[in-house]
């Protein structure tokens, strides 16, 4: 454990034995949990893009009917689940950067949702039977 002495005196006198500071309790809050913050952002942006393509699996599979049950629950996912989860984990980890993560993580989500209502409105006309 380093020490280290603050003040003009550093001497043995009294005030600069009280002024001593332990250099490991000085860490920034920042290096807690970097590599967390890092792969949830990475995570919530690759979801994201995948997230067009959930109309054409269930289409596929259900026809009319599962393209908008699963685009409707994709839109609620991506619009409401995904910032309470960034939220949490930005909290959990105090990283401090979640008020500029969320200015690039919010317009991806939101062009994710148009981009997923818009395929299956094209997926809604290619399995029409």
């Amino acid at each position: 454990m380093e020490l280290a002495e603050i003040g003009p005196g550093h001497g043995d006198d009294r005030a600069s034995r009280s002024c001593q500071v332990r250099l490991n309790d000085l860490r920034p809050a920042s290096d807690q949990h970097p590599t967390m913050f890092d792969n949830l952002m990475i995570t919530l942006v690759v979801l994201s893009l995948g997230f067009p393509a959930v109309p054409w699996m269930f289409g596929a599979r259900w026809g009319a009917r599962g393209i908008w049950w699963s685009t409707g629950f994709a839109v609620v996912v991506l619009l409401c689940l995904f910032p309470a989860v960034f939220e949490t984990a930005c909290i959990a980890s105090a990283c401090g950067q979640g008020a500029i993560a969320i200015f690039v993580l919010a317009p991806i989500w939101i062009a994710s949702a148009v981009l997923t209502v818009g395929s299956a409105t094209v997926s809604h006309y290619s399995y029409k039977r």
